[in-house]
Parts: C-alpha cells; sequence; structure tokens
C-alpha cells in the first residue's frame, strides 16, 4: 500500500481541484483544521467560516483522513466510512454534491490512469483497500427519498461513501421511520447510519432540534451493556455554522485572523453589500379580522401578497435599467421570496406571463424560477442552460440582463453568483445566508463601490409577523434591529435607508450593536425529551407499534409542522384504468428522478380540487393547512409489492410515494404548479436510461433498461407518423399477448420508427442499443414493456447516486437470476458476512454469530413445496439432486407459492430459525448463539418485535442433512405465537446491544444477503 503522510493533503486538495482556478489551493484556514485532524485526531464540534469561503472542503478532509487511517486494524480506525453532509433545505444547485462528485471521480480515475498523481492513487488504492474486493473506492449518494427501496448507498456496509441529505431523510432513517424507506429497510437504515457515521449539519443553526437529537441519539448509544463497536466508531457530529450561539465540549473553530489575511479570501470578506430597506404599505390583517371575518381576511392577504410582488418585480426591473458598469457586461440579478407561489408570481411577472410549454428549449430566455418543489430530472434540464450564465465563477459574457427567481432553496449549498439581489424580509440568519450569494466571489467589489440590493417588507409584517407560518416573529425583530443600525443616505429628493451585509462590514456592526440572537434568528422550537420508551417503540419496525410516536418533532420541534409527500406523474394511468394501477406502476416502479416533494397538507388539498402552492421550501415549516374532505381525485399509493393501493387525500401519511395520471396537471417545467391543467410529462422511462447511462461498461451491477410502449407514452408528431407509430404498436402487442408468439420482430420495427422522434438524448440511446441485439417482449395493460440489459456509453456520469428499479423484498426475489444450489448460495453469503464483519471491525465473537447466522439464514427453503415454487413443477423439485435458493425462471412465468402447497403468508427464515435450534441442541460441539437465531428470523425485516401469524393447516417435515445426519423440523414453525419466547429473544438482544448496535449487527447480515444475490442476478440471462 502507498504511503500516506498528513502533509500531503494540500497535494491531494490541488490534485482534485487542479481545474477548478478558485479551488486550486486549499485556503489557510482549511490547512489549519486539516493539521488538527490528521495530526491531533480531533474534529471540533462546531465549525464557524462564513459562507463563500470553501466549507465544503471539510469533504476532502473527511475522505483523506479515512485513507490515511486505512492500514489500521479496524478496531484502532477513528475516521469514519460514512461521511454524511446534511442541510435543512432542497438543494437546487447542489454544490456539495458536485464537490464530492468531482473528488470521487478524480479517485476513481487514479486507479486506472497511469498519469495521476501519486497522492491520488494512494488515496484510491487505500479507500478500495476498505470496499468489498473488486469494489468502488469511494461513492457519493445524495439521498432525496420518497420511493420505496431507494437504498444502493445501503447495499453494502464497507464502502467508503459520502451521502448528501436533508434532515427529515438522514434523521427520520437514523430513528427507523425513514421517510420512503420500506419497513424491511428501516433497521439497515438506522443501524448504518448510526456506526461508522461522520454526520456534518452545514448551516446547524437552521437545524437546532436535529442537531440536539442527534446529542441524543449519541448518548443512548453507549447504554448498550455490549456495544459491537468501541465507542470511538460510534455516531460522529460536526456542526458547521457562521451564526451557531454555541459550541460543544470540544469547542468552535473560527476564521483567525491571519486566516482573514488570506490574499484569495480578502476579496470576500471585505466586499461592500449595501441593501436598501423598504417598506411596502399594506393594510393589516389583524386577529379579530381572522376570527370573524376568515373569508375576508384571506382576500386581504391575497391583495397584500400581490402588493409585495409589483413592488419585487419593479425592484428587479429598476436595477435592470441603471446599468452601473463602465462595460456592458452580463448582469444577473437575484429575486428572493419566502414562499414557492409568490416566487412564481414574480417569475410570471417579469417574463409578462408566458410560460413555456417544454422544458426542453430555454434559448432566448431571460428569466428562470428556481424553487426546491421540482423533478430532479427537469430541475437538471434547467439548470444545463442556466447553471453557466449564473454560477459562481462563470467566464461567458453576452451583455445580457438574467433575473433569477427563487425561494429559501438557494440560501444552502448553492454556487450561484448575483450582481444584484432583491429580498423578501426574512429573519437575520436567512438573510445573510442570501446574501452570500450576492457578489459571491468578491469580483464585483473589485471594479466598483458596492453592489446594488433590496429587502421589500409588507408594512404590516415589519411591524408584527408572529402570524408569518414561515418565520413567526423574527422576521419583524430582524426588520426593526436592521433599521436601528441603518444608515440613512440621500439620493435626489430622496432618503434611502441601507445596511451593508458585507461580511466584514456587517459583522463589526453586530459586534457594535448585537441583537439579541433568540428574536432576529430564525424561530427554534422546542426540541421533546427523547426518552427510552420512543426509542422502545420505533425499533419495532415490522410490525409496527399502537400507537407510533411521530419522528417529526424530534427533527423540526414541536410545531405543526409537515413532512412531504413524493409525487409521480405516469401518462399510461388515467381514471378509465384504475383498476389495473398497481399492476400498470409495478411494470416501471417509482423512480426518484421522476418524483416531486410536496408538503403533505398541499398534495391532499390539491388532490381535492384546493391547492394554491402558498408554501415554503424549507423542511418542516409549519402551514395552515386547512380540513380536506375524503372526496377527491384518487392517487396510487406506492409501497412495493405488498402495500401498494388506490387512495383518497385524506388516507395519505408522511414520506408517502403517490403515483398520479398525468392528466391530473400540477407540474410544468419549472416544478409544482396547481394551478395547472396540462398533462405532465412521463419522465420514467428517460430517467432510468440516465441512471443506466451513469454506469461504466465494467461496473458490476447495471440495473436492466425498461421501455414502456403505450399510446399514451408516444411523442409529439405529425398525424400520420402518430397513426402509423399507434398501428405499430398495436401490433406489437396483439402478439405479445398471444402464447407462444414471439412479439420481437414487430417491436423492431416499432422502435425503428419511434427512434428519431425521440428528444432525450440517454433514452434515444437506449432505444439505439436496443435495436441492435434480440430483447424480450412483455405485455402490459395497454401496451407492450421492454427489460434488457444495456450498457450506455457517455462521458457525463451525472446521476450515479440515484436509485432506479425495485428490487423484490420477499420470496420474489429468489425467482431471478440463474439457478443456484442452496448450498453454494449460503457459502457465498456467510463468506460475505464474515469479510463484512471484519473489515468492520466487530470482534470474533460477534463475528461467529454472523457466521452461523450467514449459514442457516436460508435453510427454510428446503421446504418441499417452496422448492417445487423455485422449479415451477412437483415433479422436477423432486427429481433435483439438491434443494436451490434461487430459479432461473423468467419473471413472466412466476406462479403464485400458494399453487404448490406453500401457505399464503409464510415465511421460510422462521424454519430456519427451528433448524438451527435443533443443530444447537443435538450437536454437543455447537455453540448455541441467540444473537444468531435472532438475526436468521430478521434478516427479511420481519420478527421485529413479532413474526408474521401464517396458518399451515397442511405441515411438511423440512429436512436438513449434512452426511449421515439429518435434522427434521415442522413447516408448522409456530414461533409467531407469544409463548413461543421469540418476542422475549428480540427485547433480550435490543438490551444487550442497543437500539442501533443490533440493527447494525442486522444490517452486516442484510447487505451480505443481497450482495450475493446481486452477483446471482447479475450472472443470470436475461
Amino acid at each position: 500500500m502507498l504511503d500516506l503522510l498528513p502533509e500531503q493533503f494540500s497535494d491531494f486538495f490541488k490534485a482534485i481541484h487542479s481545474t477548478d482556478i478558485e479551488k486550486r489551493c486549499p485556503f489557510d484556514w482549511q490547512m489549519r483544521l486539516a493539521d488538527q485532524v490528521l495530526r491531533q485526531g480531533r474534529w471540533h464540534d462546531v465549525i464557524r467560516v462564513p459562507t463563500s469561503c470553501g466549507k465544503t472542503a471539510v469533504l476532502d478532509l473527511a475522505v483523506f483522513e479515512l485513507a490515511l487511517q486505512a492500514s489500521r486494524a479496524p478496531s484502532k480506525r477513528t475516521a469514519s466510512r460514512r461521511i454524511c453532509f446534511v442541510v435543512d433545505r432542497r438543494l437546487v444547485v447542489d454544490e456539495v454534491t458536485d464537490h464530492a462528485r468531482q473528488m470521487a471521480g478524480a479517485i476513481r480515475d487514479a486507479l486506472s490512469n497511469p498519469s495521476a498523481s501519486l497522492v491520488l492513487k494512494a488515496v484510491a488504492n487505500r479507500l478500495r483497500s476498505l470496499a468489498p474486493e473488486d469494489g468502488e473506492p469511494i461513492r457519493v449518494v445524495r439521498l432525496r427519498g420518497g420511493v420505496y427501496l431507494d437504498d444502493g448507498w445501503a447495499s453494502d456496509p464497507i464502502t467508503p461513501t459520502i451521502l448528501v441529505s436533508t434532515v427529515d431523510q438522514i434523521g427520520s432513517r437514523l430513528l427507523f421511520r425513514g421517510y420512503g424507506a420500506s419497513r424491511r429497510n428501516r433497521p439497515v437504515h438506522a443501524g448504518l447510519l448510526a456506526f461508522d457515521t461522520k454526520i456534518i449539519v452545514d448551516e446547524a443553526h437552521l437545524s437546532p432540534v436535529f442537531t440536539e437529537t442527534l446529542d441524543r441519539v449519541r448518548s443512548y448509544q453507549r447504554l448498550a451493556e455490549e456495544s459491537p463497536l468501541s465507542i470511538d466508531r460510534q455516531l460522529g457530529i460536526v456542526r458547521m455554522s457562521a451564526t451557531i450561539p454555541s459550541a460543544g465540549k470540544d469547542g468552535t473553530f473560527a476564521l483567525s485572523d491571519e486566516d482573514r489575511k488570506d490574499p484569495r479570501l480578502l476579496s470576500r470578506l471585505e466586499a461592500h453589500k449595501n441593501a436598501e430597506l423598504i417598506e411596502v404599505r399594506v393594510p393589516a390583517v389583524t386577529k379579530t379580522m381572522r376570527e370573524k371575518q376568515p373569508g375576508h381576511a384571506r382576500e386581504q392577504e391575497r391583495k397584500n401578497r400581490e402588493e409585495l410582488v409589483k413592488r419585487l418585480v419593479a425592484e428587479a426591473r429598476r436595477i435592470a435599467d441603471s446599468d452601473q458598469t463602465e462595460e456592458r457586461r452580463d448582469q444577473v440579478i437575484g429575486v428572493i421570496v419566502n414562499r414557492v407561489a409568490a416566487a412564481r408570481q414574480v417569475w410570471e411577472s417579469l417574463r409578462d406571463g408566458s410560460v413555456p410549454e417544454s422544458g426542453d428549449d430555454s434559448s432566448g430566455e431571460d428569466s428562470v424560477l428556481l424553487t426546491g418543489r421540482i423533478r430532479p430530472y427537469d430541475r437538471d434540464r434547467l439548470l444545463e442552460f442556466w447553471l453557466p450564465r449564473i454560477r459562481a465563477g462563470r467566464d461567458q459574457e453576452t451583455g445580457s440582463t438574467y433575473f433569477v427567481v427563487a425561494t429559501q432553496t438557494v440560501e444552502v449549498g448553492a454556487n450561484l453568483d448575483f450582481d444584484a439581489l432583491i429580498s423578501e424580509a426574512a429573519p437575520l440568519d436567512a438573510l445573510r445566508q442570501r446574501f452570500g450569494r450576492l457578489d459571491r466571489l468578491g469580483w464585483r467589489h473589485k471594479r466598483r463601490a458596492s453592489t446594488c440590493a433590496s429587502i421589500v417588507v409588507r408594512s404590516d409584517l415589519a411591524k408584527k409577523s408572529d402570524d408569518d407560518p414561515v418565520y413567526g416573529a423574527a422576521t419583524s425583530q430582524t426588520w426593526k434591529w436592521l433599521k436601528q443600525i441603518a444608515s440613512t443616505r440621500k439620493h435626489g429628493r430622496l432618503k434611502r435607508i441601507t445596511v451593508d451585509f458585507g461580511i466584514n462590514s456587517f459583522d463589526d456592526r453586530m459586534n457594535r450593536n448585537e441583537p439579541d440572537l433568540a428574536a432576529v434568528l430564525s424561530e427554534r422550537p422546542d426540541c421533546p425529551l427523547l426518552f427510552p420508551a420512543h426509542l422502545d417503540a420505533w425499533v419495532q419496525t415490522h410490525p409496527s407499534p399502537e400507537p407510533d410516536p411521530d419522528v417529526a418533532p424530534f427533527l423540526h420541534g414541536r410545531t405543526k409542522s409537515t413532512a412531504d409527500v413524493m409525487v409521480v406523474w405516469r401518462a399510461d394511468i388515467c381514471p378509465s384504468n384504475q383498476k389495473e394501477w398497481d399492476k400498470i406502476v409495478s411494470v416501471m416502479p417509482p423512480i426518484t428522478r421522476e418524483a416531486l416533494p410536496v408538503p403533505i397538507y398541499e398534495v391532499r388539498a390539491w388532490l381535492n380540487g384546493g391547492a394554491d402552492a402558498d408554501i415554503a421550501d424549507i423542511e418542516g415549516v409549519s402551514s395552515d393547512e386547512r380540513e380536506t374532505g375524503n372526496r377527491g381525485r384518487p392517487a396510487l399509493r406506492w409501497r412495493g409489492r405488498e402495500g401498494t393501493r388506490v387512495v383518497v387525500a385524506a388516507d395519505l401519511r408522511p414520506g408517502d410515494t403517490v403515483v398520479v395520471p398525468a392528466s391530473y396537471g400540477g407540474c410544468d417545467p419549472y416544478g409544482w404548479n396547481p394551478s395547472s391543467r396540462s398533462s405532465v410529462s412521463d419522465v420514467a422511462c428517460q430517467c432510468l436510461a440516465q441512471r443506466i447511462a451513469s454506469f461504466p461498461a465494467d461496473a458490476f451491477r447495471i440495473p436492466k433498461f425498461r421501455l414502456r410502449l403505450h399510446p399514451r407514452l408516444l411523442p409529439e408528431c405529425d398525424q400520420a407518423t402518430r397513426e402509423r407509430l399507434h398501428d405499430l404498436l398495436s401490433a406489437a402487442a396483439t402478439t405479445a399477448s398471444s402464447e407462444g408468439q414471439d412479439a420481437w420482430p414487430k417491436a423492431t420495427r416499432l422502435l425503428g420508427a419511434l427512434e428519431p422522434h425521440l428528444e432525450d438524448p440517454y433514452l434515444k440511446a437506449a432505444v439505439k442499443a436496443l435495436l441492435e441485439q434480440q430483447f424480450p417482449v412483455e405485455p402490459y395493460p395497454g401496451g407492450i414493456v421492454i427489460a434488457k440489459s444495456l450498457v450506455l456509453d457517455f462521458e457525463s456520469r451525472l446521476h450515479e447516486d440515484e436509485c432506479c428499479e425495485e428490487e423484490p423484498e420477499d420470496d420474489e426475489a429468489s425467482i431471478t437470476g440463474r439457478p443456484l444450489l442452496l448450498t453454494e448460495h449460503l457459502a457465498d453469503v456467510e463468506a460475505a458476512v464474515v469479510q463484512f464483519a471484519r473489515n468492520s471491525g466487530l470482534s470474533e465473537a460477534l463475528i461467529g454469530s454472523l457466521r452461523q447466522a450467514g449459514r442457516w439464514h436460508d435453510e427454510g427453503k428446503r421446504d418441499p413445496r417452496f422448492q417445487a415454487w423455485l422449479h415451477g413443477s412437483e415433479v422436477k423439485a423432486l427429481a433435483a439432486e439438491e434443494p436451490i435458493a434461487k430459479s432461473g425462471r423468467a419473471a413472466s412465468l412466476w406462479k403464485p407459492s400458494t399453487r404448490f402447497g406453500y401457505p399464503r403468508g409464510a415465511r421460510h427464515e422462521f424454519v430456519s430459525v427451528r433448524l438451527f435450534e435443533r443443530f444447537c441442541t443435538e450437536d454437543v460441539e455447537a455453540q448455541d448463539s441467540d444473537l444468531a437465531k435472532l438475526l436468521i428470523g430478521t434478516h427479511h425485516g420481519y420478527g421485529r418485535p413479532f413474526p408474521p401469524v401464517s396458518r399451515d393447516l397442511r405441515p411438511v417435515g423440512v429436512t436438513w442433512t449434512d452426511g449421515g445426519r439429518e435434522i427434521v423440523v415442522s413447516s408448522d414453525h409456530q414461533l409467531h405465537r407469544i409463548e413461543s419466547g421469540w418476542v422475549e429473544l428480540f427485547w433480550q438482544m435490543v438490551r444487550h446491544f442497543g437500539w442501533w448496535g443490533l440493527a447494525y449487527l442486522e444490517s452486516i447480515l442484510v447487505t451480505a444477503d443481497r450482495t450475493v444475490s446481486a452477483r446471482t442476478v447479475d450472472s443470470g440471462s436475461d
């Protein structure tokens, strides 16, 4: 293994960012922090560094630290394998993810690039030594959640991983209630996040409740009698903020006087950002009016918002018309407001109200709308055009003026650079973040004295903003304090009240006139106490207890907060085929990139016909939710192969994924637009094609491409072409529906006619690849579907973090890939679980228990009825020399297991438990392992704490043989009975290893089983 020294961090940083002039060398403060972390092994509780000063470098440092310690024994390693970067905003221009991908790409390329720097080669080889054999050295995942089995980041416990996510997604998973995660995955996610993970909370002052919950989680981890890892390997927490009020036991890292003299930071710190304070006079909406005249109050509130929008638009146009530069150059004017609806109104006013029908052609546009309420697919297409024009460090100049209208989503993680800024009034911390996008690099300051900016407030909210559902009283308190420190300047006959938001100038003002931080910062809700009783409820993942405590207050506090629902639009479902929605969607399960996050109350109102997009871009923000009835348009709630059903608005729950007909409208190329009635584009196949294109040709596992061909999915084209495509599709569907008929030739003719009319380059490439080979064609309601493994060669691999297709959760996973002997599968899982456990630094005793669990976890599949199901024939099962674990039959040949006598709801893993118990009882040399027994029973997510009740009315003997030895148990395992002792065993293990410790041990076995099964699938035929 190549040598790696702490002082080489600077070389590593330079090698990663060699093409970025602004990041070519680390800042002085970054090197000082690196010295403390790499030489002293100490991360501060708080890193206090202003925005635009390179805080994302903490990711580089955490990765380098892990590589530096790779050669240490696992038990001596303190660096974390999982580095989790959390922000309390949705990422629109995700600078952190881009930064992490750039680093990961350079590390991976160093493995095959002979000219790569030696330090990159050393880091790459050291990281790969920590990963599974032939695995990638590091993976980057943007965890947006909302789609079941979105668990690519949790595919194994040892690959070094960077997770970029939100408070809701990480927090809910850590507390065993992952939003959008299946019950099977809840313990896996919780266990992996609680151990060998460093959580870096960016702008931690925005997430005080979440960070307090993290502290309590870490303290509760130490209550276990026996921890599977040392204390140093448990959860690590780092807070980053320039305005956090206090530090923890390890103190605060802040810019020193010497750091501030760094020439590359001076222009950013000294830039002046003078903002004019503007009040818009509007009538007040009193409490009495709200109570006695609610209709009148809502109408007046609407008029007040319209007046605010008019002034924001007027300010934007005034600045645009006043060219303050000596030479004509690009001018980017940012307008940031607090609500999605207001942002859309401002944007439509600036572009005269015309909304494009498609996001494909943005040329000639002079304004863009950026909110977090947009599908990732649409966001990326939008930014492909806009980002080069508005990002920091842009170098192209066309002499144009661009308007960027946005919500709070650009406050954090958005590498945008405005020449001028108009902001709606907000708390002090939010305003400082917004002004961090103004003259971000200090370049404008070099050319003129200051930039142009305005802060606009409604007069009623300037006096009192307690009723503001987004920010509460902090807006008015901040406004009053700003007026106290403001300067009054004459401009002709007018007097302008201004405040300089430049970093050094504003810090100086705060030092001389310090505000009451509790009053001017975004409202900090009370954090409820986290008791063991809460954890005892949440650790019960299958089935969940009743009542089941809500995790939201432990993420955002005791407010009337709301979580999101992920909305997916599909064109092949409509009201007329509602009874078949589940079958249609199961052909192409929801994909993260096509899902749009919307607050649950807004989705309910929209389905009932009353949504108005008056929502914020902050997770967990309080709402003015109105009661909604049980009537309205239906939606399909997607919960995997089991639990998916058609629901109405009142049935929705936080974290749900709902699939709705594209004809419902509600979305356009710029995101959530509940007033839109136009059909929404179905982009599922495009998203999947992009996902597959993100894999290199030699990747370990590439998902199958699925192409749905349906009359409502055909592209827009002339009438004659469309009629021809319909005829070709009808012919292919008719042939595919006829048993014994091969529809491939007719489907090929359809693809050939379709390909010239496709616009998405990834989808077009996938169709071209299909035309070069044979492929299976299956019918589905209304059309045909093609599922084929493809390799798409694209230089740009931007979406490798997005998970795409669902893997079967239960016994359906056995009907896939190639035929595999049970003994072979068990031996492979045993080897994999030992590798994972040893590489994770577990003790030999724990490794032994995990080895036993891997060896016995699927022995219950020896049930002759289960074997008949795998073979598809009782005769074939009886004729087989050995039992199999996986069937090579195609999915189209599946038959329900009940056809072969296997009871509905029966679980083979609990029969495995009985076989293991009998083996331990009869073998005097075998070590009885309660842990192994529990892990065997829970490896499919059931039995935590109650095994599912199943009625085996005709039990059979399940026989295990080894040489001349034979063990027989009844298939009617009876572990679901209260007196079986299973529930007592579960709680005994929870008390012994801790809530997260037991989940972590379960994750070792589950991921080993999945890894081995994935190899089986990949080696199978299509």
